[in-house]
């Protein structure tokens, strides 16, 4: 099983009902095939551009193991709920091959670091 995480945008002004009817429904989703790990609420934010007509936003995260299958549910329901702005899945990458990746980051910025111009 893989490891996803969703971030996806509401209408500022959605109701709190609506709200966890929604997250109810993605929770129940990720349930059928896979498992949830964690749902955070990030509060409302300002956005960087209006998305249709709508300068705030009600931010919601997600983690969740799964099969692509289970993303595919997960999209299907935040696609065609009319309170849902935009979203996000990302597949994370397994914690060693993050830390070697910033190792190899690292190295390359010591390494840019020591040459003078």
């Amino acid at each position: 099983m893989r490891h996803y995480e969703t971030v996806f945008i509401l209408r500022s002004q959605i109701a709190a009902e609506s709200r966890k009817t929604l997250t109810d429904r993605v929770q129940k989703a990720i349930e059928s095939s896979g498992q949830l790990i964690q749902t955070q609420d990030w509060g409302v934010k300002n956005l960087a551009y209006p998305i249709e007509k709508q300068g705030k936003g009600i931010y919601c995260h997600i983690e969740y193991q799964g099969s692509s299958e289970v993303v595919g549910q997960v999209e299907r329901v935040l696609r065609y709920d009319e309170g849902v702005l935009r979203y996000l899945t990302v597949k994370v990458e397994k914690e060693q091959e993050i830390s070697q990746k910033n190792k190899a980051a690292e190295v390359r910025e010591e390494g840019s670091a020591d040459v003078q111009i």
